[in-house]
């Protein structure tokens, strides 16, 4: 079975990170539940911004900061929404198409994974339906979930987080090399206008020797950030 709501952000895009990998007729996930079937707009009945901060930190390459906006342009009668994103700026820019049928899950969810498969083709040179191959089976099979609370605009909230490592069981992990222990952390609560509280993916550096923790090669973190608007509820 398709996830309905995922495949409303692109129509291409979605069905190449999906349908090589859903197993028909199995049960979904509480961690595809939670990303990929959940109405994370319901809560949003007029026209709004989603406003997200960008940063990209470690060892291995530049560093950098950017901002992803998600526009609420139109909702429709059933409850709906259509969309469009501004995706970083400048030479960072991401053009993603706009959401021209009926959504309700966040497509920022979709755009930062998409966006991650690149940067994983561009560092590795594998294949992107692989490395979504190996996001979603980690969904799907392997994901821990657990409850979490954190502080948002000065109040402690409740949410979920799900963490993923798709790469480090793999039986073509050799071909990762220093991004096989890579991990992404999805921070959600129903008290974030669009529910998406954060998106991390995180490749630590695993060389032995030294002291202390060290810094990870590749740290990119989005986060929800309310910015001078606030998406209305």
């Amino acid at each position: 079975m398709l996830l309905r709501n995922l495949f409303m952000v692109n129509a291409v895009m979605l069905l190449l990170f999906s349908a090589a990998i859903l197993h028909a007729g199995d049960e979904h996930s509480e961690a595809e539940k939670l990303l990929f079937e959940t109405d994370h707009l319901k809560k949003i009945t007029k026209p709004a911004k989603l406003h997200y901060s960008f940063v990209k930190s470690g060892t291995l390459e530049q560093s950098f900061q950017d901002d992803v906006e998600i526009s609420i342009d139109k909702i429709m009668p059933d409850g709906g929404k259509k969309i469009t994103a501004e995706f970083f700026s400048g030479p960072n820019k991401k053009n993603y198409p706009p959401i021209e049928e009926e959504v309700r899950s966040n497509p920022v969810l979709l755009y930062f994974l998409e966006r991650d498969v690149s940067e994983m083709q561009r560092l590795t040179k594998g294949k992107p339906p692989y490395f979504r191959k190996r996001i979603r089976i980690a969904l799907a099979d392997h994901a821990e979930v657990h409850a979490v609370k954190f502080v948002f605009d000065g109040k402690e909230v409740n949410g979920k987080e799900i963490k993923i490592t798709p790469y480090a069981n793999d039986e073509l992990k050799e071909r990762f090399g220093k991004h096989v222990d890579k991990y992404y952390l999805f921070t959600l609560s129903d008290k974030i206008p669009g529910e998406v509280y954060q998106l991390r993916s995180v490749t630590p550096d695993d060389q032995s020797g030294g002291s202390g923790a060290k810094q990870p090669l590749i740290e990119e973190t989005l986060t929800f950030s309310p910015g001078e608007k606030k998406a209305e509820q």
